[in-house]
């Protein structure tokens, strides 16, 4: 049996010709391209020249992994100009020469005009990719002030950037090689699409940008969750690169084909990352992923000695730590914090702490956290100024559950599953706190 290899080398449209020599340069090594799966894979056979040619199919489709029923129309045409038709994938159609008298498959100017079209489609992400950006720069600039603490829109923010700024110069490279090429077809010239001189091995790797970056930014978010200890997030993360994973592995082997590519591909894709993702997140449901932090009894004293604020500082002694979560964000001028303190017998403590010594950011913050408190606020305006002085605060909110306080550079969220707090304990928090 014969070995196979998968290689994975990344071409674009206006590459086509570069593609057909590197086919040439394997089969010249003894590999055989045979057609894609998980990458090119190619056959070992014995060292052969053979001569390939690597169409841009206009009827084509991104999504299409299969020959369509179009490409093998059009693959008979070619046959009787003697090209055998290897393999199809997107736009690409990939042709072996079967006799030495096999004629020019589409005359140059076609060849050219069939390139120049895939390219102003695949450059249609530009259209989706500019406005990200901008709305990207506007986040960053005025609107980000409003998610300063959340590292997932941050992180999210900046892949969106990283996408749109390489799918634009991808485009623009490409449409000054086309513009290059064209003026060559009009001065008698035969133009070659891509890199003669490049040196290529037999286990070449090629780049991917828009791979590339996903990649990163999972990585990136598993990385940002590991820091903080978010579990929770981080186990969603990994459901969702499993589930991605496994559906490009399954929907390269098993390769959607019929009259509708694209649809049989992207639902299929879509149920298989539905259904892995449910089946993940219920696995770690059933195997009992815990995402708090548990206290054995003999560390209580030393853990609650490392935490901002406890039930013990408020002067409530009968009850005994459990478990606790914690998140910490830290950016150059803003920082935050949050605990949630579990106690035994359901008694529980949550404290969010946002710091910033930019005003504006704060006063947006404020807004979004007190937009929804304020219509279950039953206090009157009295009853919140009370609050408010008790607190020592520029403003606060409390709505039977929870507290909420504005400081000139800090903004507290406080709830104490017991009910409304004490003068003193009140007065704690702030020393605690440093409020």
């Amino acid at each position: 049996m014969n070995k196979i290899k998968h290689v994975f080398q990344n071409f674009s449209y206006d590459k086509c010709d570069e593609m057909a020599r590197y086919f040439e340069f394997m089969a010249l090594k003894g590999w055989h391209f045979k057609g894609w799966k998980i990458g090119m894979e190619f056959e070992q056979g014995e060292p052969e020249k053979v001569c390939y040619d690597v169409q841009v199919f206009s009827k084509g489709d991104e999504f299409d992994m299969k020959p369509s029923e179009d490409a093998l129309d059009y693959s008979e045409y070619c046959k009787e100009a003697g090209w055998e038709l290897v393999d199809v994938r997107g736009k690409f159609c990939v042709f072996r020469k079967m006799r030495e008298d096999a004629i020019e498959i589409v005359p140059a100017d076609e060849k050219l005009e069939n390139i120049k079209q895939a390219i102003k489609e695949e450059a249609a992400w530009l259209i989706i990719s500019v406005p990200i950006f901008l709305i990207s720069a506007f986040l960053w600039g005025t609107g980000m002030r409003n998610h300063i603490f959340d590292n997932e829109r941050f992180l999210i923010m900046i892949t969106s950037m990283a996408i749109s700024f390489f799918i634009g110069v991808k485009s623009v490279g490409s449409y000054l090689h086309v513009r290059n090429d064209n003026r060559k077809l009009k001065y008698g010239e035969r133009p070659f699409y891509g890199n003669r001189q490049k040196y290529y091995t037999t286990s070449s790797i090629g780049v991917d940008g828009k791979k590339i970056a996903i990649v990163l930014g999972f990585i990136g978010e598993i990385v940002f969750c590991g820091i903080r200890k978010d579990y929770i997030i981080m186990h969603l993360i990994l459901c969702a690169g499993v589930a991605l994973i496994i559906t490009y592995i399954l929907t390269s082997l098993l390769r959607p084909s019929g009259k509708s590519v694209k649809q049989n591909a992207t639902v299929g894709a879509y149920v298989i990352w539905i259904s892995i993702s449910i089946i993940c997140f219920f696995a770690g449901s059933i195997l009992g992923v815990d995402y708090d932090i548990k206290v054995a009894e003999k560390d209580v004293a030393k853990v609650q000695s490392e935490m901002p604020l406890t039930l013990n500082d408020l002067g409530i002694e009968d009850h005994t730590l459990q478990s606790y979560n914690k998140d910490c964000d830290s950016y150059g001028f803003e920082f935050s914090y949050s605990y949630e303190l579990y106690y035994d017998q359901d008694v529980n403590m949550t404290y969010c702490v946002d710091q910033s010594s930019y005003n504006e950011i704060l006063k947006r913050k404020w807004s979004e956290k007190v937009r929804d408190m304020k219509d279950s606020v039953e206090e009157t305006e009295e009853e919140l100024e009370n609050v408010t002085k008790q607190w020592g605060a520029t403003e606060a909110y409390y709505d039977g559950l929870q507290y909420c306080i504005r400081y000139p550079e800090k903004i507290v969220e406080i709830e104490y599953s017991e009910g409304k707090l004490t003068n003193s304990q009140i007065k704690a928090i702030r020393e605690k706190l440093d409020l």
